[in-house]
């Protein structure tokens, strides 16, 4: 019998839809990181693809998983889009090409609040704002 595969054990992937933004739940441990590319993979196929990957309820996170997020975020960005990754504070190393929020509300305005991402990294740490790894501000989709 042939049929789709989940994710491994101890690792949980909940896919939803905000409007055009497709938003990644993970829970568990991300021990192998090829465990997440096949829920990367068609979001990253779209046009300019939108994307926020929430590892706020991981236990463990492989290091190498935000060097592959890093490239991820880069390839949305050069298709025209945005993926930015929401972590605890601190918990993610510092990688230029990784767009990272503290909140899942922040990374979501990011899409919406032309001028948001960054820009004060602490007002926008407080409030949940978006920055890059290395806390510069990441590239606006679309110019706006």
């Amino acid at each position: 019998m042939t049929g789709t595969s989940g994710p491994p054990p101890g690792l949980s992937v909940d896919r939803w839809l905000c409007g055009p933004i497709t938003v990644l739940d993970l829970a568990g441990s991300l021990d192998a990181v090829d465990a997440l590319r096949p829920y990367l993979v068609p979001p990253l196929a779209h046009r300019m693809p939108m994307i926020v990957v929430d590892l706020t309820r991981l236990e463990t996170v492989a290091p190498e998983a935000f060097e592959m997020l890093a490239d991820a975020c880069r390839h949305a960005d050069e298709a025209g889009g945005r993926m930015i990754v929401v972590t605890r504070p601190g918990t993610a190393p510092d990688t230029p090409d990784l767009i990272l929020s503290s909140s899942m509300e922040g990374a979501l305005e990011a899409f919406v609040i032309p001028g948001r991402g960054g820009r004060h990294r602490s007002r926008d740490r407080a409030a949940g704002g978006v920055q890059q790894g290395d806390g510069t501000a990441p590239p606006d989709p679309g110019g706006r």
